[in-house]
């Protein structure tokens, strides 16, 4: 498996590089199983099967790029105080691309009602 997390190429798969989502993990206090998960591969897979069910959900705003695999980066939402463009990215996306992608290595049948 390839990762790719670069935000409107055409070959995006992921909201997080590991690296990322390692920052995320090294913040939370928590026994995590991000953090004692050593096989690079299956924190990749974990991180595309996370963006590919938040890729799921309908968002306002439209794709900045139609040809885009994902639905991020976005034009057109507004959520608060924050207009959110093509050169902006949620935290909020992040982070739960991160929640997710966790708790599929501790729980692989998560999304699909416990079937791994």
């Amino acid at each position: 498996m390839s990762l790719a997390a670069l935000l409107g190429s055409s070959t995006d798969n992921s909201y997080l590089t590991v690296i990322e989502a390692d920052g995320y993990a090294a913040q939370s206090p928590a026994d995590l199983a991000w953090k004692t998960e050593t096989e690079e591969i299956k924190k990749e897979q974990a991180l595309v099967t996370a963006t590919y069910w938040l890729d799921t959900l309908t968002y306002i705003g439209t794709k900045c790029d139609p040809k885009q695999p994902l639905k991020w980066p976005r034009s057109g939402v507004v959520c608060g105080d924050f207009n959110y463009g093509c050169s902006d990215f949620p935290k909020e996306i992040e982070r739960c691309t991160f929640t997710v992608a966790n708790t599929l290595l501790s729980d692989p049948g998560y999304i699909n009602g416990g079937i791994p």
